[in-house]
């Protein structure tokens, strides 16, 4: 479904699933959105900017995703589509963290994790 030009809902995730890669930006304030994790789950590339919190989210250029920016986004592009298997093991890699710190179940083991935690 298109929403005001954008992809939403059912189609967005559509989207993800049929990419090789997948580009966007993190925000004028570097966040780490929800899509660094939706697109690496799906098993697409993820390039990005760095978020401001990339080291915690254990988000690795070049191990788990790629880092660009708007001078070199493009020849960066050109190269992993042209390179079938390193774009292939950057987007394993960036599944695999995906599913080790990010997944449903971690989040709520932390949750169920902090909860639990003696109050000091």
């Amino acid at each position: 479904m298109l929403n005001q030009g954008y992809v939403v809902g059912e189609k967005y995730a559509e989207t993800i699933a049929r990419s090789k890669v997948f580009i966007f930006g993190s925000s004028i304030f570097r966040y780490p959105l929800s899509k660094y994790f939706e697109v690496m789950g799906s098993g697409a590339l993820v390039m990005a900017d760095e978020p401001q919190t990339a080291q915690q989210l254990h988000l690795k250029d070049r191990k788990n995703y790629v880092r660009v920016n708007k001078e070199n986004w493009k020849k960066t592009l050109e190269y992993y589509l042209e390179n079938d298997n390193e774009r292939e093991r950057v987007a394993s890699k960036g599944h695999d963290t995906v599913m080790k710190y990010h997944s449903v179940a971690v989040r709520a083991k932390e949750l169920v994790d902090l909860l639990n935690k003696p109050v000091t």
